[in-house]
């Protein structure tokens, strides 16, 4: 039992730190010797837990994908409405990215189809589907437009905010994440929610992000502005 904890504690702090690498230097820089080194195991220790890589990186974005469907599960669990919970979902999956290396990492991956010769889909798929859920109910609850087209529209959204992820990654080293997220949040909120509790919700999307620059706000008559 205890050479197995062992074995599983050298495997989880080598992905780990795989992470922590890509994250710093992207996967195309970041190598085997360097995982090994940062880990601080051996050569051996490695090639026993992973083949090659890539491996390493299909594990990374596995885990990405439990956490945060775990994430999303438990927000989903406390029965709120809807709209208050793809609000939450989508402030708690960025706070993730910013604080958790094996999040970070694994949006990162996905977000670079190049990588591998078989790109995974499913953390898009999974999150599309979580998207649809979310919006069919907010339709039933009466705070989103009936006449919306959910799986279009949650293929959107999910692309859209890669989309954002990748840019404030590139030009701000993800520092303004949070405000490009509560920005999208109300954006969003201004196009699919129904006109008369479309107020309502972009405060709220301005309460759950908490963001630390101003973000963009909905006024009364519907117009976005800071």
């Amino acid at each position: 039992m205890a050479r197995q904890q062992r074995s599983q504690k050298t495997r989880d702090d080598i992905v780990v730190e795989a992470a922590r690498l890509i994250n710093e230097r992207t996967w195309d820089h970041a190598s085997m010797k360097d995982f090994t080194r940062n880990a601080g195991v051996t050569t051996g220790a490695v090639y026993f837990h992973f083949a090659n890589k890539e491996a390493i990186a299909l594990t990374i974005i596995d885990e990405y994908n439990k956490r945060t469907q775990r994430d999303a599960e438990e927000i989903l669990q406390q029965h709120l409405p809807a709209m208050e919970t793809i609000l939450l979902t989508i402030a708690k999956f960025t706070r993730a990215i910013l604080k958790d290396p094996i999040v970070q990492a694994g949006a990162r991956l996905t977000s670079q189809p190049l990588v591998f010769d078989n790109p995974p889909v499913l953390p898009w798929t999974a999150w599309s589907t979580v998207h649809v859920q979310n919006l069919t109910r907010a339709i039933q609850e009466g705070d989103v437009k009936p006449e919306i087209d959910v799986d279009r529209y949650a293929s959107y959204a999910i692309g859209t905010y890669a989309g954002v992820f990748i840019f404030s990654g590139l030009l701000n080293g993800l520092n303004d994440l949070l405000e490009r997220v509560s920005d999208l949040s109300i954006i969003l909120i201004s196009s699919y929610v129904v006109p008369e509790k479309q107020a309502y919700w972009a405060q709220r999307a301005l309460e759950i992000c908490d963001a630390t620059q101003p973000p963009l706000q909905l006024s009364t008559s519907g117009r976005l502005e800071r």
